[in-house]
Parts: C-alpha cells; structure tokens; sequence
C-alpha cells in the first residue's frame, strides 16, 4: 500500500506517525514489524527524498529510533513533540539525499 506524504513551503509539520501500533493502540499490519519463530518480518520501508537542505534543528524527516518495534501505544506528548525530545533524531542532510 504506497503511501505519500508532502509538506508544503511554511507548513508547521506533522506529528510523529507510523509504528506497529495505531493511534488507538490497535496493530496496524501495514506499518508493523515482527519476530516470529526466530524471524524478522517487516512490512514497511520508508523512503525520504530531501528536495532542499536540511540542517540541524530546522525540521523535515525525523524519527524516534527503535519507535518500529513498539509494542506500546506511544503517549500523545510524544507524538506531538511535547516531551522526550531527547529521543528524536532528525538526520541533517542535504537536497538530493535519500534517507532509508
């Protein structure tokens, strides 16, 4: 199921999306990630296609690392940017890079 999302020139963002676990803490088997019988099983890869640069602090593609194989539903403040800050990471990066 491809998936887009695109933000405009002076857009506020979003907020953090995506994870084995939709917003009402129910599995979402399209975003999940599982280890069945000593297997790995993933059903999503992520592509960010930097159109501009992108430097430290300024926004754009950002994850929570290790966020994919919750099993937990993550609190809004989180997904909102509220609290825990600390574990965003927003890579810097350049216009033309790509960010698997």
């Amino acid at each position: 199921m491809p998936l887009i999302l695109i933000q405009r020139p002076g857009s506020e963002g979003f907020q953090f999306h995506g994870g084995p676990l939709d917003g009402d803490g129910r599995p979402n088997q399209y975003l999940s990630y599982k280890c069945h019988n000593g297997t790995m099983q993933l059903s999503l890869l992520a592509v960010a296609v930097q159109l501009t640069d992108v430097n430290e602090g300024e926004g754009g593609f950002c994850i929570i690392k290790g966020s994919h194989k919750s099993n937990f539903p993550c609190p809004k403040s989180v997904v909102n940017y509220e609290e825990a800050k600390e574990h965003a990471y927003q890579p810097v990066t350049r216009a033309g890079d790509v960010v698997l």
